[in-house]
Order: C-alpha cells, then sequence, then structure tokens
C-alpha cells in the first residue's frame, strides 16, 4: 500500500515547518521497529534533495527513559523524528537506575536504616532489575546509593558502563517533590534475615517504588509542557476496545495500553495532530472503526496546531457517525 513511506513524507513535512523543534514520534510494533528506521533512510536517499536530507535526524527508544532523554536534548541537538516501541510508554519508567534514585531519595535527610550494608546489598538487586554489569560488580547498587546521582556516569564509567545520563534530569527535578516517606517505612522495616515473609516484604517495596514512579512519570510530562506537532501510530487496529473474547483475538496488550496513555492517561493532550496507520480490515464490524476515531480525543485541542473544529463538535461528529453506521 505504500503506506509507511506515505506517513514517512508527512513526518518530514511537519517536523521541518515545527518552530519548536519539537520531533515527530513514530510509534510502532517491536517486530517493526528496525523496518522503520531502515524505509526512512531509503525515503531520505532517494527522494530527499541533499541539504533536506541532513536537517532532518532521527532517534529511537525503546522505553520512557530514552524517550525523556531524547526530548531533554539542548534545542541544538533535537532530533526531527523519534522511533517508539509499542509499550514504552504504558511501561513508564522501569529502569534500575531511576528506581534506586528513588529508593536513595526516600532515605535521604532520614536516619540510618537499621539494617547494615550487606543486608541492603542482599535485598537490593532483588528490588531492582538486575543489570548484566552487576554480576561482575557485586557492590553496584550499594556505591551508587552512597554517591551523588549527578556522580553516577562517572562511577558507571570506571566499572565498564556507559551510562551518560543515568537519570534524566526531568526526572531529578520531579524526584525530591513526591513523598517518599512509604517506600523508607517499608524499606526500614525489611526483615533482617531472609524468612518466610521475606519474598512478600520486597514484592510489596517493588510495588511501593513503581507506584511512585507512575506518579514521577505524569509529573515530569506535565512540567516539560510537550508540544508534540504529530503522533504516527502504526497497526492502528489494535486500537480498538476489546468488547468480545473474538476481538480479543486480534487485540495487543502493548498497542492497548499505549492507547489507553494517549487517549486518556499522561500523553493525552500532549500530540496536536495524530495519524493512525493499518492495513488489517476491521473485520468484526463499524464499531471498531468508531472505537479507533475515538482515540483522536487525546490531542491537543487548544493549540496553534489544533483543528478548526473543537472537542465537543469533535464528539458529537463521532456520535452522528455511529448512529448513521448502525
Amino acid at each position: 500500500m505504500g503506506k509507511t513511506f506515505v506517513a514517512l513524507a508527512v513526518a518530514i513535512s511537519v517536523a521541518i515547518q515545527n518552530r519548536g523543534k519539537w520531533p515527530v514520534v513514530i510509534m510502532m510494533p517491536s517486530a517493526l521497529k528496525a523496518k522503520w528506521p531502515t524505509d526512512f533512510l531509503t525515503l531520505k536517499q532517494k527522494c530527499l534533495p541533499e541539504d533536506l536530507g541532513k536537517r532532518v535526524t532521527t532517534a529511537q527508544a525503546e522505553n520512557a527513559v530514552e524517550f525523556l532523554k531524547i526530548l531533554s536534548a539542548p534545542l541544538s541537538e533535537r532530533k526531527s523524528v523519534i522511533f517508539l516501541t509499542h509499550g514504552a510508554m504504558s511501561r513508564g519508567l522501569n529502569d534500575p537506575f531511576i528506581k534506586l534514585a528513588l529508593i536513595k531519595q526516600s532515605i535521604h535527610g532520614k536516619r540510618k536504616i537499621s539494617y547494615s550494608p550487606s543486608v541492603l546489598a542482599t535485598c537490593l538487586p532483588r528490588i531492582l532489575d538486575r543489570h548484566p554489569i552487576a554480576n561482575r560488580h557485586p557492590n553496584l547498587w550499594i556505591d551508587l546509593l552512597n554517591a551523588k546521582v549527578i556522580e553516577w556516569p562517572e562511577l558507571l564509567k570506571s566499572m565498564g558502563i556507559e551510562e551518560p545520563v543515568p537519570v534524566p534530569h526531568a526526572i531529578t527535578g520531579v524526584l525530591n517533590q513526591i513523598d517518599t516517606s512509604e517506600i523508607f517505612h517499608h524499606l526500614k522495616n525489611l526483615p533482617q534475615r531472609v524468612s518466610k515473609n521475606y519474598d512478600a516484604y520486597l514484592t510489596e517495596a517493588r510495588r511501593l517504588i513503581n507506584q511512585s514512579l507512575r506518579a514521577v512519570w505524569k509529573e515530569c510530562l506535565v512540567r516539560m509542557q510537550l508540544k508534540l506537532p504529530l503522533l504516527i501510530l502504526d497497526e492502528a487496529h489494535h486500537l480498538k476496545n476489546q468488547q468480545t473474547r473474538l476481538a480479543s483475538l486480534f487485540h495487543s496488550d502493548d498497542s492497548q495500553k499505549d492507547a489507553e496513555e494517549i487517549s486518556q492517561g499522561p500523553l493525552a493532550g500532549v500530540f496536536q495532530r495524530m495519524l493512525f496507520l493499518t492495513a488489517t480490515p476491521f473485520q468484526l464490524g463499524h464499531g471498531e472503526l468508531c472505537s479507533v476515531i475515538d482515540r483522536f480525543g487525546g490531542i491537543q485541542w487548544k493549540s496553534s496546531g489544533s483543528p478548526a473544529m473543537t472537542r465537543e463538535a469533535f464528539d458529537e461528529c463521532r456520535k452522528e457517525l455511529r448512529q448513521s453506521l448502525d
């Protein structure tokens, strides 16, 4: 159908006209994460004048932390297009360095936790996602916990871990605003030794950390005041609401969670426009099509790039369309 190249042409035209130099975001399933950048290079080489090709730059992110790092770059280094894998937004800040920074914030300024560093060394790898290099550096998490976050890049480099920005600035500015007292009290009461309740304590610690990070993620997006010009979302047929058992057979968990993020969650109101792509027929009736169209309600309705139609008029048109098709 050529929809990928048409969408890339749209992405480039929007990116070069965006005065705020905010990037266009293209979201695709993980199975297509290599195809989109490859097609972009083909389009750039075959179809763009050389001077324009140099102006259009891209980056790729597979999680929310990488996404924030790209968006936090100086204006002169900001990318034109970001390729983003489905599920990256809905998973939030699921990163061991971010989690450790949150734990560090929870114990900052408090009296020392009553257990020894050896107990911390035992529980931290189980609370955090294991980093491959941690097998060679058993004291990785303790060493980072004892250092300032600003010192982490150099410390990690000395261990052979290339992480120039383990905790993006956008996140460090929010961490000290989050109430972490519950995390502190839970860590303080962790069993001194591995016991029958030990795993339950660790599970609860992970739950509290993930809960706090959801608030951090949302606040980061609010503070950055993002006004991204365009979201292009591939495989858009996954955005339909799963109201029947049969519909769930055509369902992608990552895509569905992304849909909630862009229409009702922290990403609602971030994108001025959205472009949905699909080559899959709506097999279960026009209700699927209407369900996908409903997701357009998540755009910015009050900005220079907003449609002339108001949100209220859009809602009314959706209702009329659904009734007519019924």
